[in-house]
């Protein structure tokens, strides 16, 4: 898709309905600007972070003995509920 759109003299840009439909571009959402190689990207913040997170954590699951998915699922409901109770108690 290629689609086109004018700085402004303030720096600002609008994105193209299409675009921001696209990719959820929805009003609030932040936008990060990435370059790389001598091009310029825009992504949205937390899909961004969320990938370099994924990122980071390939294959941790793994290396601690974790079956990918019913264990780290697991894991994930216990620390809840510790969090829970440390809430409860007053400690977070």
């Amino acid at each position: 898709m290629i689609a086109t759109a004018t700085v402004t003299s303030k720096g600002q840009v609008t994105i193209p309905a299409r675009i921001r439909r696209q990719f959820g571009f929805d009003q609030g959402v932040q936008v990060v600007f990435v370059e790389e190689a001598g091009r310029l990207y825009v992504e949205n913040a937390v899909g961004l972070s969320f990938s370099r997170l994924q990122e980071a954590m390939a294959g941790e699951a793994e290396r601690v003995g974790l079956e990918p998915e019913a264990d780290v699922v697991e894991m994930v409901k216990e620390i809840r509920r510790e969090r829970g109770e440390a809430v409860r108690a007053g400690h977070a």
